[in-house]
């Protein structure tokens, strides 16, 4: 039987209910059972239609709940691997099905999977220290960032502990927060100095230091090296 004549029955049963017949006389006319004219009744009067409604399907393999915390586990830093979070839930009795299943509901969410950034470990009071600075020259020029040389220094380990890559789980625009970065800390032994400087015209001279750079090195460089770059852009001293 085609849909559009489950609905003209399903109609003519309402049409046959408000006329007075009964359940039996309905029965031998429309062919359906009591049980089946009551569902009909019974779905009018809560639902006002005859129509089919949706249906549920089966549970979901993760509840809301578990979701939660699988995401404020991934903002807070702590979510790197899938299959070891689904190992967890397992362990303390809580049903998430497949790993392909926490995976496309944290994607459908806006998390994928990324490398965490590396960036060094600040202090309160570098990172207050970096703040004033931002705020000091927040209205300067590109103009007056040109005037500007930059020296930086960099350590080179031969040996020492290798970190390796660390994962998180984080949506779009999160890479640099503090939960979802890998802080480095500078190691001594086994590497060298080096020293240079940087303007808007290009790279500036440097120089290889020793393992521990010393204050009077430190001078040298800017006596020798600063000078030289001045000289090779024809800057303004």
């Amino acid at each position: 039987m085609e849909h559009s004549d489950l609905i003209f029955l399903r109609k003519y049963i309402l049409v046959l209910t408000e006329r007075g017949e009964t359940n039996r006389s309905i029965c031998k006319q429309t062919g359906y059972s009591i049980r089946g004219i009551q569902k009909i009744r019974e779905k009018w009067k809560i639902h006002g239609t005859i129509q089919d409604l949706d249906r549920s399907g089966r549970p979901k393999a993760i509840t809301p709940r578990t979701l939660r915390h699988l995401i404020i586990s991934a903002k807070q830093g702590e979510l790197s691997s899938i299959p070891k979070a689904k190992s967890t839930y397992s362990n303390s009795g809580i049903k998430t099905g497949s790993v392909k299943t926490l995976r496309r509901n944290l994607h459908q969410r806006g998390y994928f999977g990324r490398l965490r950034a590396r960036k060094p470990h600040l202090t309160v009071r570098q990172r207050r220290a970096r703040l004033a600075f931002a705020k000091k020259y927040q209205s300067w020029t590109t103009q007056d960032w040109e005037k500007v040389i930059f020296e930086d220094e960099k350590k080179f380990c031969v040996f020492g502990p290798n970190r390796g890559k660390q994962w998180c789980w984080r949506v779009s625009g999160n890479r640099l927060l503090p939960q979802l970065v890998n802080q480095s800390k500078q190691q001594k032994g086994g590497g060298f100095m080096v020293s240079g400087f940087l303007t808007a015209n290009g790279i500036g001279y440097f120089v290889r230091g020793g393992d521990d750079q010393s204050s009077i090195g430190y001078v040298q460089i800017l006596e020798d090296e600063l000078k030289n770059t001045i000289e090779y852009y024809d800057m303004p001293s």
